[in-house]
């Protein structure tokens, strides 16, 4: 991605739609420097060192063997085994980023040739860059800034250019640096911890972060889309600067608030609560868990790192922390190197493993503090042949929406199963196939966010003949191929998700965490109340058991196929751009010829039981049937 930076990759997309609100994370490296800008060894114009910056980004074992006091080991153990810890080495992460990449192009080649040459003019390039893919600008600088901080500091998100010759990276991801025993780094040019996720040195330099002003009534609050600022001038300690933003909500909020830089939204939402149904002027909302959380009641009272713990960080994807990452990367632990010091030798064998398997018993846990289950208004006693109606009321302890983040794709629902006294199964609503599928989703309450990439003919092409008539034109089959494109999501058409206690609903719909439909959750509430029939066999005795499980997927089905159809660009090693797979890992020596994140990601899904479900939480009623 030959372009002079991230700010102007996205107002070059942005001229075409014209936004009308200003390009909030896109922004940040045109005057910042906050990546590395300008010439090599010089100063930005806010007076920013652009040295390489090296020596703020040691190793997170620096922190693990340095010598603190009873603290070392728990620092590195709880920090190598979390999300955090391994947001670079997420194979959705780029199976995503490769299908994000592919639709922005064709979303250039889709244009028309006049947009083409008013484009190529307003922006100074030549012919040929007009014209070659690898030169065009994409939204993946987003993505790296936040899942590869450290990587995306040093440059290596982008390749040089004549304005930008000291950049040295590539837009796929694929020129991230791992320091390891085998693959030896620079270590007095580049960074070591380019593969290491969102680690210590991170987070103990953001010094503050881009905001924007709502719209619901201007308070300033986090711009999202990686919209950090660091320290580049510090040294390779811990004591970086005095912590004071990296302890806020407001630095979970430089990451956790996406927004999509080029393209608004189709959404029509009520904004102001008058009952008229509008598009509102913005752009398109990713993700919104820090404006969830923002505009809760728990602002003033409760922070992020209140629940999830630093350098814990617990969350759900349980699946793919283990055995997904850890049969992926095999033993990526091998040793760091303090360049003011000494060699810290960090154990290879087991050391993440056991962290990985320890994460994710601590996630499960974590997950059932997040919902409480009822079963409300259950008779006493039924007929024989006759029905019994229940309510399932689910409500949220959390302080964002449950479930949150990038929502498409994943999926909480109401598992409800009626039972003889003997525990034989009669009734069930919301169980998985054996293919991981939800049996009649269509019947089964489903929290979850649904976008749509609406309005590209090039989309709409990839439409599959479902209901064998010949052709894909139907309106479901187009609704169906248009889910899941990332970068060119417009329209979100459910969001049934529960909000948090205390939500503002008008400050939701204006700021983008829309409640779709709007009937759904009234202002401040936190719970959704589900009501069942359940058909009592005629022969039933004794007791029957209702019992309602609320479940978690982070990829659904559904998800986990797309990645697998749709990234279709192969690592560097096979002659494509993405980033290479590791060699000689448990997966690599059990799959070869993989040579895709995509698929990469589908089969991990597969060798985790489809995802396996976590559970949050239960209940259950026991009824007497009565003659």
């Amino acid at each position: 991605m030959n372009m002079t930076s991230s700010v102007v990759r996205a107002m070059l997309l942005a001229s075409l739609i014209a936004p009308a609100v200003p390009l909030y994370g896109a922004a940040i490296t045109e005057n910042d420097s906050t990546q590395p800008r300008g010439s090599p060894g010089g100063v930005s114009t806010q007076g920013r060192n652009l040295d390489p910056i090296i020596t703020g980004f040691p190793a997170p074992a620096f922190y693990s063997y340095h010598p603190v006091p009873d603290k070392e080991s728990d620092f590195y153990k709880n920090w190598v085994g979390s999300m955090m810890g391994n947001t670079a080495r997420d194979p959705s992460v780029f199976a995503t980023l490769n299908i994000a990449n592919q639709d922005l192009i064709d979303y250039f080649n889709s244009l028309s040739a006049t947009e083409k040459d008013a484009f190529r003019t307003k922006h100074k390039l030549t012919a040929t860059e007009a014209r070659n893919e690898d030169l065009l600008p994409v939204v993946a600088d987003v993505c790296l800034r936040c899942h590869m901080p450290a990587g995306w500091l040093e440059g290596h998100s982008e390749p040089p250019t004549a304005a930008f010759p000291h950049l040295k990276g590539q837009f796929w991801g694929a020129a991230f640096l791992e320091e390891s025993v085998t693959n030896p780094v620079n270590l007095l040019a580049e960074s070591e911890a380019e593969m290491e996720g969102v680690q210590c040195a991170f987070c103990h330099r953001i010094t503050s972060g881009q905001t924007r002003g709502s719209l619901f009534d201007g308070s300033s609050l986090m711009a999202g889309n990686g919209g950090f600022f660091v320290d580049q001038d510090a040294g390779p300690t811990i004591d970086i600067q005095d912590g004071s933003f990296t302890k806020t909500a407001d630095m979970c909020g430089t990451c956790h608030d996406v927004t999509n830089p080029i393209i608004k939204t189709k959404t029509d939402v009520d904004v102001d609560g008058d009952g008229t149904r509008e598009v509102p002027d913005m752009l398109h909302p990713m993700e919104r868990t820090y404006s969830e959380w923002y505009w809760s009641g728990y602002r003033d009272t409760t922070g992020c790192k209140d629940c999830h713990k630093p350098m814990q960080f617990k969350g759900a994807q349980t699946w793919l922390l283990y055995p997904g990452i850890d049969s992926l990367w095999g033993a990526i632990d091998a040793k760091w190197t303090d360049i003011i010091g000494p060699i810290y030798d960090v154990p290879a064998n087991g050391t993440r493993t056991a962290a990985l398997r320890a994460a994710v018993a601590t996630n499960r846990a974590f997950m059932k503090t997040a919902a409480k289950v009822q079963i409300l208004g259950a008779p006493i006693s039924a007929m024989p042949g006759g029905k019994v109606k229940v309510k399932v009321k689910v409500t949220n302890l959390t302080g964002h929406k449950l479930p949150t983040g990038f929502a498409e794709g994943r999926q909480m629902w109401i598992h409800l199963q009626a039972r003889r006294g003997d525990g034989t199964l009669f009734w069930e609503n919301g169980a998985l196939d054996a293919n991981g599928g939800l049996i009649d989703r269509d019947t089964v309450k489903v929290y979850e966010q649904e976008i749509l990439a609406e309005g590209y003919p090039f989309v709409d092409a990839q439409a599959k003949d479902l209901n064998g008539d010949g052709d894909n034109t139907d309106a479901d089959e187009i609704e169906k191929a248009q889910h899941f494109h990332f970068a060119l999501m417009n329209k979100i058409i459910k969001d049934n998700r529960i909000p948090p206690k205390g939500y503002n609903k008008k400050a939701y719909q204006a700021d983008g965490a829309f409640i779709i439909p709007e009937n759904a959750y009234a202002d401040g509430q936190n719970w959704d109340i589900t009501q069942y029939t359940i058909d009592v066999p005629a022969d039933v005795q004794g007791t029957i058991q209702i019992t309602a499980t609320l479940k978690y997927q982070t990829f659904n089905k559904e998800y986990a196929e797309f990645l697998r159809d749709h990234d279709n660009e192969p690592t560097v090693a096979d002659g494509g751009r993405a980033r290479n797979l590791p060699t000689g890992t448990p997966f690599a020596l059990a799959n070869p010829g993989v040579d895709n994140w995509g698929e990469t990601l589908h089969k991990l899904w597969e060798d985790a039981d489809q995802g396996l479900p976590v559970t949050m939480a239960a209940a259950s009623r026991a009824i007497s049937v009565v003659p």
